[in-house]
């Protein structure tokens, strides 16, 4: 991948020399660039090299077309998904793999991509009691093509493809197992691992980073506590190099969750990520409604999850809950 940047961006400074920075080849060496530039952690010029001016041509169709919806719908479908806008995240993936098919042919492996991410934050909004129903049924379909993908003996899978495939997998897993159908653990770590090891093999180091986080999480879930932490760090250390707020954020979680496992009722398990962060509200003293309002969820859901807190926790009330956590070291406004 730096090489492939290194190459793309001559190709950039040959446009500009010509002055034709968004010619058709220009403006193709250009988005590569970018996207280069941002997988391998150069995010300062990535921004330099796709943003693009106000008086910027209409882009020729075709491969650039399929570029430019593989170089922005990652940070889309993350923003959509975060934001729990299912029925845009869902439009907006039906579009983009639509677009790929259409300008490059049913055997574009770039559609695996856009399946990993979709499917990661299916899983998301699973855990956060979204209605996931419609989407839920694109990542079975979009699993069938991506399957038929890796299956073809007339289409080579890449190291980039094959790191999305295994990236895929994981998604794949971890939806399961959020929906309550249970894959075997030791399945989970190793497609996360072998996710991991892909991206940072080409580099790709956002991708990386949050490959660990998720390697660190099915680590945990399966006792593995030592090299869940080991597994961590490395995921916080490229984490923080590259600012990635949310696997950071993600992180975070998953070490107050570690420390909450030595509950007062071991039977009812650890608290989950976002049962830790309606306990964050819980202890500010906020009510349903507030905390529903604040993290975009209903106030049903934040029940739900009020009533797992108390039961993990052994507690009566929410004020006995708070006062637990704060004992256990599970409140990161404390920390």
């Amino acid at each position: 991948m730096r090489a492939a940047h290194g190459y793309y961006a001559m190709g950039v400074e040959v446009a500009d020399r010509r002055r034709r920075p968004w010619g058709p080849y220009g403006m193709e060496c250009r988005v590569q660039a970018g996207r280069a530039a941002y997988e391998i952690g150069l995010w300062e010029e990535a921004e330099r090299l796709l943003d693009s001016p106000v008086d910027l041509p209409h882009p020729p169709r075709g491969f650039l077309e399929g570029a430019l919806v593989v170089a922005t719908l990652g940070g889309k479908i993350d923003l959509l998904g975060r934001a729990g806008m299912v029925e845009e995240l869902t439009d907006l993936v039906d579009r983009g793999i639509e677009i790929i098919e259409r300008r490059w042919g049913s055997e574009a492996q770039a559609v695996i991509r856009l399946a990993a991410l979709f499917t990661g934050q299916v899983a998301d909004l699973v855990a956060d009691g979204r209605d996931t129903a419609l989407a839920r049924s694109r990542c079975d379909e979009y699993a069938r093509i991506v399957a038929a993908l890796g299956a073809r003996d007339d289409v080579r899978i890449g190291p980039e493809s094959r790191a999305w495939l295994d990236r895929h997998e994981a998604e794949g897993l971890r939806l399961a197992a959020t929906v309550g159908e249970g894959p075997d653990p030791e399945a989970l770590v190793d497609a996360w691992r072998r996710a991991a090891t892909g991206f940072a093999a080409l580099p790709n180091r956002p991708e990386e980073a949050r490959s660990l986080a998720r390697l660190a999480e099915a680590l945990t879930l399966v006792g593995r506590r030592g090299e869940a932490a080991e597994i961590a760090g490395r995921a916080r250390a490229v984490a923080t190099e590259l600012g990635a707020s949310p696997v950071l954020a993600l992180l975070d979680v998953l070490g107050r969750a570690d420390r909450g496992t030595g509950t007062a009722d071991p039977e009812a398990g650890a608290l989950t990520p976002r049962e830790l962060e309606v306990l964050e509200h819980v202890a500010l003293g906020r009510t349903n409604g507030q905390i529903a309002s604040l993290l975009f969820i209903s106030r049903k859901t934040v029940s739900v999850h009020v009533s797992n807190i108390l039961a993990k926790l052994a507690a009566a009330t929410r004020g006995e809950a708070s006062a637990i956590a704060r004992k256990q070291g599970l409140l990161a406004s404390d920390s």
